[in-house]
């Protein structure tokens, strides 16, 4: 495996995409964006943006798995619709039957949930240092996103812890293709919203026999252009964030990604700050430092193992 300090720009820029795309969406639902529009909106310009990216440069790949290499196709296939298709569906769900802070400190528990998988399909070990710092990092993201506040329990948070564990089950499916093939990073950000997008869009056909609170997501019209900029914006945030993560999950190991991932709610904070007006408590400012100096911690024990 190559060490993580080659690679760090991969997930750097993995990071800092994500970080942008969730920032834009955010600005999106802020101006009155609906969440079914506006995720299909940009999923397809995601997908136009890959198309100029991916096709000249991976044509001959793209051909040989429709006609050779089906198998792996199949593959690919599987991982997208258990990460984009199934994922997202139950996370549009959650978030109409759960409370915001919710969401926000629920998600970031993919990471301990793709550590956990990474064990058991991928054979990636999780040391008591490791867990550690762990630890720190959610703890720091607990008081990140939900200043201290107490969580209460609702209905939607099940759908979120779901969406977290099928989002991490389907990187960890698609990093150990990933490693035993020589399929890259742009194939599959390409296929990601050809394969789930579909299906996306057919389970929310479904929507009249959703609890009232998730069919009233899953029954906006898709054909709305109030944010089409946004979703532009967005979308091409999501396939540059798409492409630098599944470069990132082809050569380091999945739980170092996704450790590092957990810098995303931090740099979000900050952009939210400067451009949104909003403003961190002193204990916020705390959780941000904790995950700041668990993330450098987790890049320095990846380098201690891998000389």
């Amino acid at each position: 495996m190559n060490k993580p300090p080659r690679d760090l720009l991969s997930v750097a820029l993995f990071i800092l995409f994500w970080s942008l795309e969730i920032f834009v969406t955010k600005a999106a639902f802020l101006a009155g964006a609906k969440v079914l529009p506006f995720m299909v909106q940009s999923a397809i310009f995601a997908l136009m943006f890959m198309g100029f990216w991916t096709v000249p440069r991976e044509f001959k790949r793209l051909i040989s798995l429709c006609t050779v290499d089906r198998a792996l196709l199949k593959q690919i296939c599987i991982a997208n619709l258990i990460h984009y298709a199934i994922g997202s569906s139950l996370y549009c769900s959650g978030t109409a039957l759960t409370s915001a802070i919710n969401v926000a400190f629920l998600v970031t528990l993919c990471t301990p949930i793709t550590c956990i998988l990474a064990i058991f399909i991928l054979g990636e070990s999780l040391s008591i240092r490791k867990a550690f710092v762990l630890c720190i990092l959610l703890s720091g993201a607990y008081i990140l996103t939900t200043n201290l506040q107490m969580l209460v329990p609702r209905l939607g948070d099940f759908l979120i812890l779901s969406a977290a564990f099928f989002w991490s089950l389907g990187n960890v499916l698609m990093r150990k293709t990933l490693r035993d093939s020589e399929v890259s990073g742009e194939v599959v950000s390409f296929l990601k919203p050809i394969i789930g997008l579909p299906l996306f869009i057919l389970l929310a056909q479904f929507s009249d026999y959703y609890p009232t609170a998730v069919s009233t997501i899953f029954a906006e019209p898709i054909l709305q252009f109030n944010h089409l900029g946004y979703a532009a914006v967005a979308g091409i945030f999501a396939a540059l964030l798409w492409i630098f993560l599944y470069r990132s999950l082809k050569k380091v190991e999945s739980a170092y990604v996704s450790m590092l991932g957990m810098l995303t709610p931090v740099i979000v904070s900050i952009l939210a700050v400067i451009f949104l007006g909003e403003q961190l408590s002193p204990m916020q400012c705390v959780g941000s430092l904790m995950i700041l100096i668990s993330g450098f911690a987790t890049h320095w024990m990846s380098r201690k193992t891998s000389v």
